[in-house]
């Protein structure tokens, strides 16, 4: 899956607009998030009467031609208005899934206390070394893949140290420094929290 980002002639709007938007792309459909309240204000959509909230996080699951015509065959239906049924009645769901296959449920923390929990984990020490040498390495160079490519794994033995990331409930990849949380769920937890309508806990961080 790649990461697509907004493209403008405008460079500045492109810079503010990719800080409240991101794009994952694959043959069959996309994953799409943003803060809809930057886009209404961005592109002159609000109403006058209107008072909209700080911030509104929108997922979109965009679904190309040959994913639509997978679910014409399993209905067995071209029909517009029951194709549309469908998915309104099994929005959740498919978003969660979606979301889910490309967003292992684990939890982004910040670096210090990212560090901690992989020295307090359930493996041997050596193990737990390599963890936390990865989680330096991408910060260092900004990247899982170019972190990865550091290591003397294997394909196979990458697998399973990510793996053990995924199994200890927590991402390799450290919050900014200077982020306003010291742990934030990621997308995939949020939008599961959300459709089984539970609360989404955020301890944020006072700003000095």
């Amino acid at each position: 899956m790649l990461c697509k980002l907004f493209h403008d002639k405008d460079k500045e709007r492109e810079r503010r607009y990719n800080k409240h938007y991101i794009r994952f792309a694959c043959g069959s459909y996309e994953l799409v998030m943003y803060d809809k309240t930057y886009q209404i204000t961005e592109e002159g959509l609000e109403l006058s009467y209107e008072k909209l909230p700080k911030g509104i996080l929108r997922y979109e699951l965009r679904m190309e031609r040959n994913l639509i015509h997978k679910f014409e065959n399993k209905l067995q239906t071209d029909v517009n208005v029951e194709l549309l049924n469908c998915f309104i009645d099994n929005a959740g769901i498919l978003l969660c899934d979606a979301f889910l296959d490309h967003f292992p449920p684990a939890c982004y923390i910040r670096e210090p206390e990212l560090m901690k929990r992989i020295w307090h984990g359930p493996y041997q020490d050596y193990v737990r070394y390599e963890m936390q040498s990865l989680v330096k390495n991408i910060v260092k160079y900004g990247s899982v893949d170019k972190a990865l490519a550091k290591t003397k794994w294997d394909k196979d033995e990458q697998k399973v140290y990510l793996k053990r990331f995924e199994d200890c409930g927590f991402s390799p990849i450290p919050l900014r420094k200077n982020f306003s949380a010291w742990v934030m769920p990621n997308p995939s937890l949020i939008l599961r929290k959300l459709y089984l309508e539970k609360p989404v806990n955020v301890e944020y961080i006072r700003s000095k």
